[in-house]
């Protein structure tokens, strides 16, 4: 299953989707755009398939992936933490969807690591919730100047941008 919440700058949520199959991942990333006004910031989270990643690319606003990774440790302790029903309830089961998530045989299933490719900012989230929202609002504020992949600015500790894999 295919996720969106799109979010204005400031963080509240502003519409939803969901979606299970490839045909319709590209016409849903075209819904989300149309979906959004212009003249405003917003970030799409859950993409999943280079089918929403090249829909999204081809709307009429400036668009920026931007692939957030966490160390695994981290991001196991994470959903731990937030109890979602249905989360791993092992590493080694998070280790295992992780592995399913990244490269799905299925056309329409979840192709990460291609999605991780196509991203021109690679950013690092293995610190505190408000480190990380102080590298998103600089990244925004760079972003909204004109700089993107080549303007990776300080980066810090946290948010760094990663070299290309």
């Amino acid at each position: 299953n295919t996720r969106y919440t799109i979010r204005h700058h400031h963080h509240q949520p502003f519409l939803r989707f969901h979606c299970c199959s490839l045909a319709a991942l590209a016409a849903l990333a075209r819904r989300a755009l149309e979906r959004c006004p212009s003249g405003r910031d917003y970030a799409i989270d859950s993409i999943r398939h280079p089918a929403e990643v090249e829909a999204l690319a081809a709307g009429p606003q400036a668009f920026h992936l931007v692939w957030v990774d966490a160390d695994a440790g981290v991001h196991f302790a994470r959903l731990r933490e937030r109890g979602r029903s249905g989360d791993p309830m092992t590493f080694e089961q998070f280790r295992e969807l992780e592995s399913r998530e990244w490269q799905s045989e299925a056309s329409g299933g979840q192709q990460l690591r291609a999605v991780r490719d196509r991203s021109e900012i690679q950013l690092r989230n293995d610190g505190s919730i408000a480190e990380f929202r102080g590298e998103l609002e600089a990244l925004l504020e760079r972003l909204s100047r004109g700089g993107g992949s080549g303007d990776s600015g300080s980066g810090g500790a946290n948010g760094r941008v990663l070299p290309a894999s």
